[in-house]
């Protein structure tokens, strides 16, 4: 494919599905509110780019996967190649009218309507997204390299691969950290107001819902779809403004409300996601892809429609900022050995008491006590062999899921959240020909090997905890 159609059909995708002429963006007349919002059109557009290199991670991981024993699906028709040198600068406006660069560059001349001390702290946080940005940039031209110059059939260099697009999936969650960092301090001195605050609800809410899904908690999320739902139907889309251009914006909004809330529906309802993201999971799918395409601005989000209204009214109010993809890499079964595998990444205050209907029971002799953020534990049936069938949560995600026991070790490697609780869940999907199920999981400190046996049976899950020390 050309590289002028591929760039056509990318500025197509990218682009808002809208014949109004856009307004401009950041319009109000009050220089500190300007000054502020500034931040929140940079967040907003480096997650536009974030999204360019996102796909094309996929592409790559499901590229390698080939060589191993899965097969490869084309999410995207796109690579390098076809993109400018680094996405978030785009001299030639391919995919912005303001680049991400641009709007920093905007950020520091307009930072003189700032106090110095307000300045100064903003411009570190900014300057700490910019440089993830670029760091996100330079790995798509890093593992390509990676790609094209090693043994792809050579277990070791393939290893190479994988542990660079590890290091993106801690990229992007960087990249959300200190968003949410900076949203604090930009809602604090830039508080909700004029017709801002008619919209925040249905933008808080529904926040709130694709933040769940992305930490996969599942528990909880009924009420927060129910009071997206609720939001939604009390939004007036008249507001009493019969601007033309305003209405327009106001009908595109609840259009994409109603879609968004159709999606949410599936979810729910636990709808498969399409073959391609099947390996992926429920949760990657429908926060990355059926979800958020309705909040964020590429795929003529509520975030776009919700601004573009703000900037024709000229509201001396702040803006809303779109929430960022996150990355996550598939392995291959032959290969499971070499997966480091994550939890909820979010930091867990508390230990859950109960999974799929089922009531959680601390192990009570004992936790795994460790030294290290990476660990490594092995698990087995523990002395007969009676054909168990177990699955294993780590810190909220399924790291094995009915699997069947044998006298052969699995292991896996678990990357630790340094704050707030970790744990493992055995959940028994069977009890064997000796009840309940039993399973063996061992694990190295100190220099020594520790066992711990835990148990499971269709009413109680056994959770152990990890603490470093």
């Amino acid at each position: 494919m050309g590289r002028k159609l591929i760039v056509i059909i990318l500025m197509t995708w990218m682009s808002v599905s809208s014949m109004a002429q856009l307004p401009a963006l950041n319009n109000t007349d009050n220089p500190r509110t300007k000054a502020l919002n500034n931040y929140v059109y940079f967040i907003n557009e480096s997650i536009h780019g974030m999204l360019i290199v996102h796909r094309l991670l996929e592409n790559f991981n499901l590229d390698i996967n080939k060589y191993v024993d899965l097969e490869s699906f084309q999410i995207n028709f796109y690579s390098n190649k076809d993109l400018p040198k680094d996405i978030f600068d785009d001299p030639e406006n391919w995919f912005y009218d303001t680049s991400p660069y641009e709007w920093y560059e905007t950020i520091v001349k307009d930072n003189k309507s700032l106090s110095e001390s307000e300045s100064s702290k903003l411009l570190a946080d900014a300057t700490f997204l910019k440089n993830i940005i670029g760091d996100i940039n330079q790995k798509r031209f890093e593992i390509e390299g990676l790609i094209t110059d090693k043994d792809l059939t050579d277990t070791d260099q393939l290893q190479l691969v994988y542990d660079a697009l590890e290091s993106c999936v801690d990229l992007f969650e960087s990249f959300y950290t200190g968003q949410k960092r900076l949203e604090r301090s930009l809602y604090a001195l830039n508080p909700s107001r004029g017709y801002y605050k008619t919209l925040e609800p249905v933008y808080r809410d529904f926040r709130s819902v694709l933040s769940a899904l992305r930490q996969k908690e599942d528990k909880g999320i009924d009420i927060l779809v129910r009071k997206f739902r609720s939001s939604v139907a009390a939004y007036n889309p008249t507001g009493g403004n019969t601007q033309r251009a305003i209405a327009f914006h106001q009908n595109n909004l609840v259009s994409q409300l109603n879609k968004a809330t159709e999606s949410i529906n599936k979810y729910q309802a636990n709808t498969p996601p399409p073959k391609e993201y099947e390996m992926y999971g429920i949760h990657y799918y429908y926060y990355n892809s059926d979800v958020i395409n309705k909040f964020n601005r590429y795929g003529s989000g509520v975030v776009f429609e919700m601004n573009a209204i703000l900037d024709i009214m000229n509201e001396d109010a702040p803006r809303f900022s779109e929430m960022p993809h996150y990355y996550k890499v598939i392995y291959p079964r032959k290969l499971e050995r070499l997966k480091v595998l994550e939890g909820t990444q979010e930091p867990l205050a508390s230990i859950p008491v109960s999974l799929e209907g089922r009531t959680i029971k601390k192990k009570e002799e004992g936790s795994i006590k460790v030294d290290a953020e990476l660990i490594e534990v092995e698990v087995y049936d523990h002395m007969i062999q009676d054909g168990d069938i177990v699955s294993l949560n780590f810190n909220g995600e399924w790291v094995l899921k009915r699997h069947k026991l044998t006298s052969q070790p699995v292991n896996l490697r678990l990357k630790l959240n340094p704050e707030g609780k970790n744990y493992l869940i055995l959940h028994a999907e069977n009890l064997g020909q000796r009840p309940p199920n039993t399973m063996a999981l061992s694990y190295r400190a100190g220099g020594k090997k520790r066992q711990y046996i835990m148990n499971s049976d269709f009413n109680t899950s056994e959770l152990i905890e990890i603490i470093t020390q």
